[in-house]
């Protein structure tokens, strides 16, 4: 599995809210609610969740990126790389084997 469908399968395994333009993204573990595991995105963080559903590859997340922040494509990739690293690392327990 690669890491986007990672992402995107740990998406549906958690609780969201936006607070004040970051996201507080807290894990279900059989249901309950995980509050030691609680993660926070920055902004660019909170915008590639927001948009990682239905996309079938990185580019398209960076394409988004490139069109909604002020940055350069080969720092957006990286950007992308290094979040759903940092995620399915975090997350790695909610992912079906």
């Amino acid at each position: 599995m690669d890491n986007l469908k990672k992402i995107q399968e740990i998406k549906k395994q958690t609780v969201c809210k936006k607070i004040d333009g970051e996201m507080v993204i807290i894990p279900l573990v059989n249901d309950v609610i995980d509050m030691k595991e609680m993660f926070t995105l920055n902004e660019v963080g909170t915008f590639i969740w927001d948009n990682i559903d239905n996309k079938d590859n990185i580019e398209a997340i960076v394409d988004e990126l490139t069109k909604h922040f002020d940055v350069e494509r080969p720092v957006a990739h990286k950007d992308c790389i290094d979040f759903m690293k940092d995620v399915t690392t975090s997350f790695h327990y909610l992912l079906k084997d």
